[in-house]
Order: structure tokens, then C-alpha cells, then sequence
């Protein structure tokens, strides 16, 4: 198991962020590891509504059904995931605002099933440092997204 927290500041309002977090089309761009994104509970969305995604993993397409577990607007988005018999994933999207900017912070812990020699304090950590690395590159994306396009999505 593996979790990472890792932040970023923008330099735009939460409600502008917010609209990276819920709508599929715009979570997308930053999130490049999501293929395909579903609701299975139509209507907007709330707490025990459900969802999936499809991401490439290892070259692989993985689906990972998922349920909102918190949503609270322009604030915090959390849910829990799972592609069965492969992961279970726990991620929270917060927002932060500062002043006319905000902190967007992702806390998300990863449990892959399929690895039963991530046994040792060594395999943990490696596993660890790579999750750190792709959140980090997707908050890159998303800080890109934001403020480089001001004028076309802001």
C-alpha cells in the first residue's frame, strides 16, 4: 500500500479549479492516465453516486468502479476505486483558497492486489516514490491548463 499527498498552487479561484475536478471532459485533459471516465448513477453528482474510469496500466486497460464518498462544491471531492483483483484506490481532491488564489492538494492511497511481493519496507517505498511522481506530473498538467489558457477555459 502507498500514499501521497502532494499540493500545488494556482493562481485562479476554487470555483475555476472545481470545474477541473467534476466535469469528466476537463479532468481528462490534466489526468492523462484516464482513458474514459462514466457515471453509472446519472443525474449531478453527490455522495454515493457512482462511476468509473478506464485507465492504461502497464499498457493495459484497467477499469476501476468507483463511489463518491464526499463532495463538498468548490471545496473537497473523495472516492474510492476499485479494478477487481488488480487495486483499490482512496483519493481526496481538496481545494484550498488563499486570498484570489487556492492550494489543490490530492491525497490518494493505492493498494495494489496483485503484487504480493510488495512485502518488504523497499517495494512499499519504490511503489511510493512512483505514485509521487505521477500525481506530481498530473498537478503540473493541471497548473499548466490553468495558467496558460486564462482566457480560453478560466
Amino acid at each position: 500500500m502507498a500514499t501521497v499527498k502532494e499540493t500545488v498552487r494556482l493562481n485562479t479561484t476554487p470555483d475555476k479549479v472545481w470545474l477541473f475536478v467534476i466535469e469528466p471532459e476537463k479532468l481528462m485533459q490534466w489526468r492523462t492516465d484516464i482513458k474514459k471516465f462514466e457515471m453509472i448513477d446519472k443525474g449531478h453528482p453527490e455522495v454515493g453516486k457512482r462511476f468509473y474510469i478506464e485507465k492504461e496500466v502497464r499498457g493495459e486497460p484497467r477499469r476501476f468502479d468507483s463511489t463518491i464518498v464526499q463532495l463538498e462544491e468548490n471545496r473537497r471531492f473523495a472516492f474510492e476505486a476499485e479494478a477487481t483483483g488488480f487495486a483499490k484506490v482512496s483519493a481526496v481532491y481538496e481545494i484550498i483558497p488563499e486570498g484570489g488564489r487556492c492550494k489543490f492538494i490530492i491525497n490518494e492511497t493505492v493498494d495494489v492486489l496483485t503484487m504480493k511481493f510488495l512485502k518488504s519496507f523497499f517495494d512499499r517505498v519504490f511503489i511510493q516514490r512512483g505514485l509521487a511522481k505521477t500525481i506530481r506530473g498530473f498537478l503540473d498538467n493541471l497548473k499548466d491548463i490553468i495558467e496558460d489558457s486564462r482566457g480560453k477555459f478560466l
